[in-house]
Protein backbone atom coordinates (compact mmCIF):
# COMPACT_ATOMS: atom_id res chain seq x y z
CA UNK A 1 0.00 0.00 0.00
CA UNK A 2 1.33 3.42 -0.91
CA UNK A 3 1.48 6.11 1.72
CA UNK A 4 -0.53 9.27 1.25
CA UNK A 5 2.66 11.35 0.93
CA UNK A 6 4.10 9.04 -1.75
CA UNK A 7 0.84 9.23 -3.69
CA UNK A 8 0.93 13.03 -3.58
CA UNK A 9 4.53 13.09 -4.80
CA UNK A 10 3.83 10.69 -7.64
CA UNK A 11 0.77 12.66 -8.75
CA UNK A 12 2.69 15.96 -8.55
CA UNK A 13 5.62 14.71 -10.65
CA UNK A 14 3.31 13.00 -13.13
CA UNK A 15 1.70 16.39 -13.74
CA UNK A 16 5.08 18.16 -13.89
CA UNK A 17 6.35 15.63 -16.41
CA UNK A 18 3.30 15.99 -18.63
CA UNK A 19 3.47 19.81 -18.52
CA UNK A 20 7.18 19.85 -19.38
CA UNK A 21 6.71 17.27 -22.15
CA UNK A 22 3.87 19.32 -23.69
CA UNK A 23 5.94 22.51 -23.45
CA UNK A 24 8.95 20.89 -25.13
CA UNK A 25 6.82 19.53 -27.98
CA UNK A 26 5.05 22.87 -28.50
CA UNK A 27 8.31 24.82 -28.48
CA UNK A 28 9.89 22.40 -30.95
CA UNK A 29 6.95 22.80 -33.33
CA UNK A 30 7.05 26.60 -33.10
CA UNK A 31 10.83 26.64 -33.55
CA UNK A 32 10.62 24.33 -36.56
CA UNK A 33 7.90 26.51 -38.15
CA UNK A 34 10.00 29.62 -37.54
CA UNK A 35 13.08 27.95 -39.02
CA UNK A 36 11.05 27.01 -42.09
CA UNK A 37 9.72 30.56 -42.35
CA UNK A 38 13.25 32.01 -42.27
CA UNK A 39 14.47 29.52 -44.87
CA UNK A 40 11.55 30.34 -47.17
CA UNK A 41 12.15 34.08 -46.83
CA UNK A 42 15.93 33.96 -47.19
CA UNK A 43 18.30 32.69 -49.81
CA UNK A 44 20.45 30.17 -47.96
CA UNK A 45 22.66 28.03 -50.17
CA UNK A 46 24.04 24.55 -49.46
CA UNK A 47 27.79 24.99 -49.32
CA UNK A 48 28.44 21.53 -50.79
CA UNK A 49 25.88 21.25 -53.61
CA UNK A 50 25.15 24.89 -54.41
CA UNK A 51 21.39 24.27 -54.10
CA UNK A 52 19.01 26.37 -52.03
CA UNK A 53 18.31 25.01 -48.54
CA UNK A 54 14.59 24.53 -48.01
CA UNK A 55 14.44 22.25 -44.96
CA UNK A 56 15.58 23.09 -41.40
CA UNK A 57 17.23 19.65 -41.17
CA UNK A 58 19.77 20.80 -43.77
CA UNK A 59 20.77 24.03 -42.07
CA UNK A 60 24.17 22.64 -41.10
CA UNK A 61 25.17 22.74 -44.78
CA UNK A 62 25.28 26.55 -44.88
CA UNK A 63 28.45 28.56 -44.87
CA UNK A 64 29.52 29.90 -41.48
CA UNK A 65 28.38 33.46 -42.16
CA UNK A 66 25.02 32.35 -43.57
CA UNK A 67 24.50 30.11 -40.58
CA UNK A 68 25.12 32.98 -38.14
CA UNK A 69 22.58 35.13 -40.00
CA UNK A 70 20.11 32.23 -40.13
CA UNK A 71 20.43 31.52 -36.39
CA UNK A 72 19.90 35.18 -35.55
CA UNK A 73 16.88 35.42 -37.87
CA UNK A 74 15.32 32.32 -36.29
CA UNK A 75 16.04 33.80 -32.87
CA UNK A 76 14.16 36.98 -33.82
CA UNK A 77 11.22 34.95 -35.18
CA UNK A 78 11.13 32.89 -31.98
CA UNK A 79 10.98 36.08 -29.93
CA UNK A 80 8.14 37.41 -32.10
CA UNK A 81 6.29 34.10 -31.58
CA UNK A 82 6.47 34.61 -27.82
CA UNK A 83 9.13 32.06 -26.96
CA UNK A 84 11.36 32.98 -24.04
CA UNK A 85 14.73 32.89 -25.75
CA UNK A 86 17.66 34.81 -24.32
CA UNK A 87 20.48 33.71 -26.57
CA UNK A 88 20.41 32.99 -30.31
CA UNK A 89 22.95 30.18 -29.82
CA UNK A 90 20.76 28.30 -27.35
CA UNK A 91 18.01 25.81 -28.15
CA UNK A 92 14.65 27.38 -27.19
CA UNK A 93 13.42 24.34 -25.27
CA UNK A 94 16.58 23.95 -23.16
CA UNK A 95 15.00 25.12 -19.89
CA UNK A 96 12.03 22.82 -20.30
CA UNK A 97 14.28 19.90 -21.20
CA UNK A 98 16.00 20.31 -17.83
CA UNK A 99 12.60 20.32 -16.09
CA UNK A 100 11.54 17.27 -18.08
CA UNK A 101 14.71 15.39 -17.12
CA UNK A 102 14.25 16.30 -13.45
CA UNK A 103 10.63 15.09 -13.48
CA UNK A 104 11.66 11.85 -15.23
CA UNK A 105 14.43 11.13 -12.75
CA UNK A 106 12.19 11.87 -9.78
CA UNK A 107 9.39 9.66 -11.12
CA UNK A 108 11.83 6.81 -11.64
CA UNK A 109 13.12 7.20 -8.07
CA UNK A 110 9.55 7.20 -6.77
CA UNK A 111 8.90 4.08 -8.81
CA UNK A 112 11.63 2.32 -6.84
CA UNK A 113 9.73 3.08 -3.65
CA UNK A 114 6.58 1.42 -4.99
CA UNK A 115 8.08 -1.96 -5.85
CA UNK A 116 9.20 -4.88 -3.65
CA UNK A 117 12.73 -4.68 -2.26
CA UNK A 118 13.81 -7.92 -3.93
CA UNK A 119 13.72 -6.54 -7.46
CA UNK A 120 14.90 -2.97 -6.86
CA UNK A 121 18.42 -3.58 -8.17
CA UNK A 122 17.03 -5.00 -11.40
CA UNK A 123 14.72 -2.02 -11.82
CA UNK A 124 17.62 0.39 -11.17
CA UNK A 125 19.43 -1.21 -14.11
CA UNK A 126 16.34 -0.74 -16.26
CA UNK A 127 16.21 2.96 -15.37
CA UNK A 128 19.73 3.46 -16.69
CA UNK A 129 19.24 1.57 -19.95
CA UNK A 130 18.02 3.75 -22.82
CA UNK A 131 15.96 0.93 -24.30
CA UNK A 132 13.83 0.30 -21.21
CA UNK A 133 13.82 3.73 -19.56
CA UNK A 134 10.77 4.89 -21.54
CA UNK A 135 8.87 1.72 -20.68
CA UNK A 136 9.60 2.18 -16.97
CA UNK A 137 8.54 5.81 -17.23
CA UNK A 138 5.29 4.85 -18.98
CA UNK A 139 4.50 2.43 -16.16
CA UNK A 140 4.85 5.08 -13.46
CA UNK A 141 2.86 7.56 -15.55
CA UNK A 142 0.01 5.07 -15.87
CA UNK A 143 -0.04 4.47 -12.13
CA UNK A 144 -3.25 5.92 -10.75
CA UNK A 145 -2.79 7.38 -7.29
Amino acid sequence: MLSKELRKQIKYYQNEYLKAKAAVEAIREIHKANSQKVLNAGNYINEFTGERITEPEQDFCMSGEDFKNYIYSVYEENKKAGLMVYDPNRVPEADFLAELKHAEDTLLKLQLETIPAGIRNDIKKVHNHWKYRDEALNLILRLEV
